[in-house]
């Protein structure tokens, strides 16, 4: 059920930061700690082998943390029951060389 939500979740978190920062794409994913889901939206650089910029952070980090909500709270329904599931949402900055 949790993972259901933080699927549904993630979706809603994307699609507000896209808005939010005027932009078409911003990496994100969900991550399964110990403690339960975790949403993360995922923003840096990427470098070529020659150490060319191939791909620019899409905003400035503090810019992404300000717009991105901290959680998202799903509701479901289980069985005719309506339960729902808070799920909190981190920002993580990046540098990806390649070899």
């Amino acid at each position: 059920m949790k993972t259901e939500a933080a699927s549904i979740g993630l979706k809603a978190v994307r699609r507000v930061v896209l808005e939010r920062l005027g932009v078409s794409n911003v990496g994100s994913g969900v991550s399964y700690p110990v403690g339960g889901p975790i949403i993360s939206i995922h923003i840096g650089e990427v470098y070529d082998h020659d150490g060319e910029i191939v791909s620019e952070q899409v905003a400035p980090f503090k810019e992404v943390v300000e717009v991105t909500p901290s959680a998202v709270t799903v509701p479901l329904e289980v069985a005719g029951k309506r339960v729902s599931h808070t799920i909190p949402v981190e920002v993580e900055e990046t540098t990806t060389y390649f070899l």
